[in-house]
């Protein structure tokens, strides 16, 4: 039986996103718990997270316009999150920046990547899941779920919903090679049924010769 890699965040730093200026959180093994009175920031930092992780709903991500992710009293012109995961004995940084024009840059292990390419590594490591962060008011909203979307969530949550996805699309890919075959089985018989024309003329030609 094949063991699976064991998978943790190690630090997230923040700078000039949101009510931060710059802050370094370390995850230690186990729970880290950020505590403080409203208005300390503490739901930010789950932003932060989301962020990094390649959300672009600002309602996820509580804003009305990307730009105002970006800390209004920053010296610099742009906002940035910095993400360090380890994966067995392997340590993985993600970073997302944004500017004050609304370009952001993705990078892994420093290296410039896009969206597209930051939220397909996620998926890999099992935490592009909406799922894995709750946020206020989601356990009321889970509770109240009807079974079968529950189950939904429990198969996205065990990894099953992706296969379901990827089992869905190559179906679909074999239901076009499918239509393809019998487009060409179609054009086919015509060919044979025109050459067995073309040989009765053939012969009747050599016939009358």
């Amino acid at each position: 039986m094949t063991a699976i890699p064991m998978m943790e965040l190690k630090e997230l730093k923040l700078k000039n996103f949101k009510s931060f200026k710059r802050v370094k959180i370390p995850f230690k093994r186990g729970f880290t718990v950020i505590v403080g009175p409203n208005g300390s920031g503490k739901s930010n930092i789950l932003d932060a997270l989301l962020f990094v992780l390649g959300e672009t709903s600002m309602k996820s991500l509580r804003a009305s316009r990307i730009t105002d992710l970006i800390n209004n009293t920053a010296r610099e012109n742009y906002g940035k999150v910095e993400l360090k995961i380890k994966k067995s004995k392997e340590t993985i940084t993600i970073s997302r920046t944004i500017d004050t024009k609304g370009k952001s840059i993705c990078r892994i292990n420093d290296e410039r990547k896009s969206l597209s390419e930051l939220t397909s590594l996620i998926s890999e490591l099992g935490l592009r899941n909406s799922h894995n962060f709750v946020a206020q008011g989601d356990v009321t909203r889970i509770i109240e779920m009807s079974p079968e979307q529950r189950r939904t969530i429990i198969d996205e949550l065990a990894g099953i919903k992706e296969f379901e996805l990827k089992r869905e699309e190559a179906q679909k890919n074999l239901d076009k090679v499918n239509n393809r075959i019998k487009d060409v089985n179609l054009v086919l018989h015509e060919r044979l049924a025109r050459l067995e024309e073309l040989e009765k003329e053939r012969k009747q030609a050599e016939r009358y010769k």
